[in-house]
């Protein structure tokens, strides 16, 4: 994963995923707030708050250096962590972690037929998308995380799924 800047809609191999860079102000759902604290220490892309905060000692110091509360960050990055799966919009993101879906290996141990219904309440409350994707895109997104390596990690034995 790479901390260098990059630019909008740049591809970036993200441990066997192709991920778009995006610039943080083009990224449906996240907090205006949270986009300028971040750009205060120089980030300003998805890749680049994944890198640095994929750890959490990094997002320590980042949470220190910005003031920003520490479920809010790793709210935004379980939205980048999501958005390495194939398939996955930012939107599509957003809409996996509000129906309680954190990170790539959280996905992937999920089961399509049961995520459906989650998904479907989440979107019921935060009308996020028209049109729900289906059993089989859900599942393709599944299988596709099972393939991927974990992105954000946890001290002692917290478990990601």
């Amino acid at each position: 994963m790479t901390t260098e800047p990059v630019n909008e809609g740049q591809a970036i191999t993200t441990g066997g995923a192709v991920s778009f860079g995006a610039k943080l102000r083009s990224i449906p759902g996240l907090d205006p707030d949270l986009v300028t604290a971040l750009g205060s220490i120089g980030i300003a892309d998805n890749t680049t708050l994944l890198a640095r905060g994929a750890q959490p000692a990094g997002r320590d110091e980042i949470c220190a250096a910005t003031g920003l509360n520490a479920t809010r960050l790793l709210t935004a990055l379980y939205m980048m962590d999501l958005e390495r799966v194939d398939g996955v919009s930012w939107t599509n993101a957003r809409l996996l972690v509000a129906a309680g879906v954190t990170t790539v290996p959280d996905l992937a141990f999920r089961n399509a037929a049961d995520l459906l219904p989650q998904i479907q309440r989440a979107n019921e409350e935060l009308s996020l998308v028209k049109r729900l994707p289906s059993t089989k895109a859900i599942q393709g997104w599944i299988d596709h995380a099972r393939g991927l390596p974990q992105a954000i990690f946890f001290e002692g034995n917290a478990e990601v799924y």
